[in-house]
């Protein structure tokens, strides 16, 4: 009964809002250690950039695939399922394709992801179409196309730059008031003061909202025969949310998880896993980094 009393609400809200679809899309970030720092993902390389900046895949090594789960504010009908693989692509590019799944019965969406990315130098560039279906019990299926791109550059040793615009073909929903798709870009930098710090400060801006900033913090605690441990903090201030998160790496195997807090409504929780197809040899430190799973660096 209280998912049924929620769902209904929520969809009163987007009704009152004459915003029937995409509330999910405006926020296009994933991954519980994107939670775990803020949802601050610019600069992060790792298979979840299919959904947080597709430029940042082409750092990504080897072939991995990607789950994930998150619950906002322990009620059932805010639960997203996410999954996806990265691979080897032409033109000595990276590939990405994801998929999520947000809402439940009444309302929920859908999203289909495919992103190319390519580095030339210390600069990397990628594109990606998304297809993106929203479905109203009651009030039917909506679909549409979203183009993103973004960029990213090593600007040092310790600097790194990242650029990203969601919905770059403004796509539009109903012809009702122009109602159409977020378009979202972001901003941001990452700092790695000491080696097994790295600080990340990013700028979003949703066209028809203020602009919001977002901070993240992830420190590596242990670094010992291939174990890896890491521990992260963050802030947004859109609704001045805080994240904490963990996260445990081994071989070919990574597992994170993630909980933001809101103080008037609760805690919400992410849960990710990734797997590095390939058997990790035994070798140099180049060895291992070539067949292990795509860590922090």
């Amino acid at each position: 009964m209280k998912k049924i009393y929620f769902s209904l609400f929520v969809l009163f809200t987007f009704l009152l809002s004459q915003n029937l679809c995409f509330a999910q899309f405006g926020q296009i970030e994933a991954g519980a250690r994107t939670y775990g720092m803020g949802r601050t993902s610019l600069t992060v390389s790792d298979s979840w950039a299919v959904f947080n900046n597709v430029a940042a895949l082409s750092d990504v090594k080897g072939t991995e695939a990607f789950l994930g789960y998150s619950n906002r504010f322990t009620l059932s009908g805010l639960n997203t399922l996410q999954a996806g693989a990265t691979f080897n692509a032409f033109f000595d590019g990276k590939m990405g394709i994801g998929v999520t799944r947000f809402g439940d019965d009444l309302y929920n969406e859908h999203r289909l992801a495919v992103g190319y990315a390519h580095k030339i130098s210390n600069m990397s560039i990628g594109i990606q179409v998304n297809y993106l279906q929203t479905s109203i019990q009651g009030y039917g299926t909506r679909h549409n196309f979203a183009l993103e791109m973004g960029g990213k550059a090593q600007l040092s040793e310790t600097l790194t730059l990242g650029m990203h615009i969601f919905n770059i073909n403004q796509a539009k929903v109903s012809d009702f008031e122009d109602e159409r798709v977020p378009t979202i870009m972001r901003i941001g930098i990452s700092y790695r003061p000491v080696e097994r710090v790295t600080v990340n400060f990013e700028t979003e801006k949703d066209t028809e909202y203020p602009a919001s900033f977002k901070a993240g913090l992830e420190y590596e605690v242990i670094n010992h025969n291939e174990n890896q441990i890491f521990v992260r903090t963050g802030i947004t201030t859109a609704e001045f949310l805080a994240h904490f998160g963990v996260g445990y790496y081994k071989g070919n195997f990574g597992l994170d998880y993630a909980f933001t807090t809101l103080p008037q409504i609760g805690y919400s929780h992410h849960v990710g896993l990734v797997y590095r197809f390939g058997k990790a040899r035994k070798g140099n430190d180049d060895d291992i980094q070539e067949n292990t799973i795509n860590v922090p660096h």
